[in-house]
């Protein structure tokens, strides 16, 4: 086999490989249970309604959300009192005190088991479960928690946008993806040529999409609309009502972005130009922008691990009529992080279950018994 075959034959082998790798990510049931991410983020090719219907149904059943419902079935909760009953007749049958003759019933460790284990899968959830579904999902806890002042939750509301972030290194391998952005380009180049390295950091395409799906969630529910900047036939900057979150990202390995909130009347065309602004306003009315950041060497990068250097104005859609639907969209974020969790909690929740119909099922062998004599 010559050279050329060789190469023939392993540009062969990685395709079979990568066809491979986009099956399973298409497919596997387990992938679809462990993606943390609320949409799908690696889509090889558009679902059938059928495939869509499927992949949801998995993962609503493994969500944080059902999970928390689970908590509250009675029919989980019937086996806690085996917790307290299986030993006391435990007790009976090895101690056998005077005038008591008893044999432990086999039925009654299985009423225990489901206990102890719908005890376990509580624990687990009530330390793992994220802080906005538990928020949202349970009742007494969601009055007090909407009764707060927004201004106590800030950091954990700027905390989750802050985990929607990514740091991408830039590489002579893919430096070229900056070319339509010349200074980022250059200065980029001169760094890597320098021995240094150089970062990007904001929101990929996938942040990028959650969040304008966040936004304009808030907008319909709140009824406040989202304008844009653009370029007019005469060449100026105007502004005109989006017509909702974006369907078509670019790909790259350093597709980054900063979000720039502003009101429509604060913005400076409204106030210059207000001729230029496509349609009419209100005062709660905001201006969104996606924006390709600079460059950031390590140094910059350890100083600013917040979320204020690549988000401008986030707090204008922080206000106390919006924390409804605020909890209610992070909790949607949450509902499929920590996925082991989620897969431990629910199948601990299904065993007790599970031991708890075992029991009822010898429960009826013995009324059955009974009703033969």
């Amino acid at each position: 086999m010559d050279n050329r075959e060789k190469q023939i034959f392993e540009m062969m082998r990685r395709n079979r490989r990568r066809e491979r790798v986009r099956n399973l990510l298409h497919k596997s049931k387990l992938i679809w249970i462990l993606d943390p991410y609320p949409y799908e983020t690696h889509k090889i090719m558009p679902r059938t309604i059928i495939e869509n219907y499927k992949r949801e149904k998995i993962r609503q059943t493994y969500s944080w959300h059902n999970i928390s419902r689970l908590q509250n079935e009675k029919a989980y909760k019937a086996g806690l009192a085996g917790i307290v009953t299986a030993p006391i007749l435990a007790s009976f049958a090895i101690s056998k005190p005077l005038f008591v003759s008893f044999n432990f019933p086999i039925q009654m460790a299985f009423i225990f088991l489901s206990g102890i284990l719908f005890v376990l899968a509580g624990i687990i959830y009530s330390k793992r479960v994220p802080y906005f579904v538990k928020a949202f999902m349970e009742g007494e806890e969601n009055k007090k928690y909407r009764a707060a002042p927004i201004r106590e939750i800030h950091s954990s509301i700027f905390y989750e946008f802050l985990k929607l972030g990514r740091t991408f290194e830039i590489t002579p391998q893919n430096l070229h993806e900056l070319k339509n952005n010349q200074m980022a380009y250059e200065t980029a180049g001169i760094l890597l040529m320098q021995g240094g390295s150089c970062y990007k950091v904001g929101f990929d395409a996938v942040g990028q999409a959650i969040i304008e799906r966040f936004i304009y969630k808030l907008s319909n529910n709140k009824n406040f609309k989202v304008f844009e900047e653009y370029k007019r036939d005469d060449g100026e900057v105007g502004l005109r009502e989006r017509s909702g979150p974006s369907t078509t990202y670019p790909a790259g390995d350093v597709y980054t972005r900063h979000l720039s909130i502003e009101k429509v009347c604060d913005h400076y065309v409204t106030g210059l130009t207000p001729e230029r602004v496509a349609s009419d306003h209100s005062e709660n009315d905001i201006v969104i922008k996606f924006y390709d950041p600079y460059i950031q060497t390590p140094d910059q990068i350890d100083k600013n691990s917040k979320i204020e250097p690549y988000t401008h104005g986030l707090n204008l859609l922080l206000r106390e009529e919006y924390l409804d639907t605020i909890v209610e969209e992070l909790s949607y974020w949450q509902s499929w992080q920590r996925p082991l969790s989620r897969l431990l909690s629910l199948w601990l929740y299904r065993l007790s279950l599970l031991s708890f119909s075992i029991f009822l099922l010898y429960q009826a062998s013995v009324v059955w018994d009974a009703l033969k004599i």
